[in-house]
């Protein structure tokens, strides 16, 4: 089949209700856009789903793919947010083992790559498949964590990942998982810088233009001192789109605890 959705989504915690609880309304446009992206996931009726974060397991020089756990021999995915002091949400999601193998065996030889199996899923890929599945188990999930390698190289996985796409027989959507910059104002987590600003709006905007090669070619110096999580990600299904017709569609845009938090789909028109 093919490539049938895309997106790009943040992925803070407070949007989960034991832990938002009375601050889920500051976040009501990010719920709304989720709401939209869940529905046209469902449309899209694609079987897969792959999360690509910068968030959880991190391995050296190298990607890494978790393909859960075994439970009552079948692999499983776990999510729970105890960190955050919630004990009683909890979701399962089933992993595509055989999109895993098909990715790990096109990467080896040319892009550093392991396999894990991990049952616990980090944030950055809880917090939006609860959103986008809650608990359909229909749709299968594979995770995919970006590396401490340079942006050539995640610039290769995205191109790679599109050669494996489409040649699969299945229809897949991608969820590129990050937060922009957590150095926005005084109400950030880390310390403001003008970086901050500068990158949410770089990144909109050059989204909005379609200007692939303006997102590619950004700043260093920018990306590093903006303190966000969305840029590797990005880049990987930026380069996964790079010769699709497509168009962005900005869904929100929040930033009330000084932290940037996009919602947006890519509509996807041809190759």
């Amino acid at each position: 089949m093919s490539l049938v959705w895309a997106a790009l989504s943040p992925h803070p915690p407070i949007l989960i209700p034991n832990i938002g609880k009375e601050n889920l309304n500051k976040l009501e446009k990010t719920q709304q856009a989720f709401a939209e992206l869940k529905d046209s996931l469902y449309l899209s009726q694609a079987d897969t789903l792959l999360v690509i974060t910068s968030h959880g397991v991190k391995i050296d020089n190298s990607f890494v793919i978790n393909q859960g756990t075994l439970k009552d021999n079948e692999n499983i995915y776990l999510a729970n947010f105890e960190e955050f002091g919630d004990f009683e949400t909890k979701y399962e999601w089933i992993p595509d083992v055989y999109l895993s193998y098909k990715v790990r065996t096109f990467l080896e030889g040319n892009i550093p790559i392991k396999t894990i199996n991990d049952e616990n899923l980090s944030h950055g890929v809880s917090v939006p498949l609860s959103l986008l599945l809650n608990k359909n188990t229909e749709k299968q999930v594979l995770v995919l964590h970006t590396s401490n390698l340079n942006k050539e190289n995640h610039i290769k996985v995205g191109e790679y990942l599109k050669e494996i796409i489409m040649t699969q027989d299945k229809k897949i959507a991608v969820l590129a998982s990050g937060d922009l910059s957590h150095r926005l104002d005084d109400s950030s987590p880390l310390e403001p810088t003008s970086a901050g600003p500068e990158f949410d709006q770089f990144i909109r905007e050059k989204l909005q233009e379609k200007d692939y090669q303006a997102l590619i070619d950004m700043d260093e110096k920018l990306i590093e001192n903006a303190g966000e999580c969305t840029y590797k990600p990005l880049l990987i299904i930026l380069s996964l789109l790079k010769n699709y017709n497509w168009e962005f569609k900005e869904l929100s845009y929040e930033k009330p605890f000084g932290v940037g938090y996009l919602n947006g789909e890519f509509k996807i028109n041809s190759l």
